[in-house]
């Protein structure tokens, strides 16, 4: 397939060779981008597309019949990235990668406000241990409101939910495979809030299938505060178990 260079506008040059010169590094530029692509293809053990009638990608049929499309290539170390494609409009939905079931890079998937990315790149932390927390009058839903009379001030999240529970249930993504494969139920998690406001050592105490747990996991370790939390003057540090729900509706 033939791909020309995408050459933009320029003004105010002084003379043609300016002219000259920008087009090159342009066209030099998309080159290189047609390179990386046919790199990665040749750098996979074997590309295979598929057919389908819905976008769940339960109904295989011929190319002909077929309203979305899946490349699945496999990589040189064991993943398979699978490309989910919109044959109408010409459009990929969404981008996974898997070693054996587990999540691993950077997917993309189409959102309400377009294509985003979920980064699956981190190693899963397991432990049979809840953790406790060093102050036992607060509790989770007590943790993201000031508290007076316990002379406490909550931390604030930096994308502005009023607590951790609202958070979660506006960035947690269920995995499209979870959900063609009837996956769901709940996943169990360990996590502390440190005295400089970072989110640290997420654990998984109770896990349900490796789709739904990292990404549990992932959604807690993107979360970002704007302070840590205070208790009579002093900056505290905590520990929370935290359930979080995939439901199949």
């Amino acid at each position: 397939m033939k791909i020309n260079p995408i050459v933009t506008p320029s003004f105010h040059f002084l003379n043609d060779r300016r002219k000259i010169l920008t087009y090159s590094i342009i066209k030099i530029t998309t080159t290189l981008l047609v390179v990386c692509v046919f790199s990665f293809a040749a750098s996979s053990q074997n590309i295979q597309t598929t057919y389908y009638k819905n976008e769940s990608l339960s109904k295989q049929v011929p190319q002909e019949k077929a309203k979305f499309s899946c490349i699945s290539i496999q990589n040189s170390d064991g993943s398979i990235t699978s490309v989910v494609k919109n044959l109408k409009s010409d459009r990929i939905i969404r981008r996974e990668t898997l070693k054996g079931e587990e999540p691993f890079g950077i997917w993309l998937y189409e959102g309400q406000n377009g294509v985003d990315s979920l980064n699956y790149n981190f190693e899963m932390n397991y432990t049979p241990v809840k953790c406790m927390s060093s102050d036992t009058t607060l509790k989770l839903n007590d943790f993201f409101h000031d508290c007076d009379s316990l002379k406490y001030i909550a931390p604030k999240l930096a994308t502005g939910e009023p607590n951790l529970y609202q958070y979660i249930a506006k960035h947690i993504y269920f995995p499209a495979r979870a959900r063609e494969e009837g996956i769901d139920g709940k996943v169990f998690l360990s996590v502390v809030f440190t005295e400089t406001g970072t989110i640290e050592n997420i654990a998984v105490i109770k896990g349900k299938h490796i789709l739904l747990d990292k990404e549990a996991v992932r959604v807690l370790r993107e979360a970002k505060l704007l302070n840590p939390a205070s208790y009579n003057g002093e900056k505290i540090r905590f520990c929370f178990n935290i359930p979080i729900s995939f439901r199949i509706l």
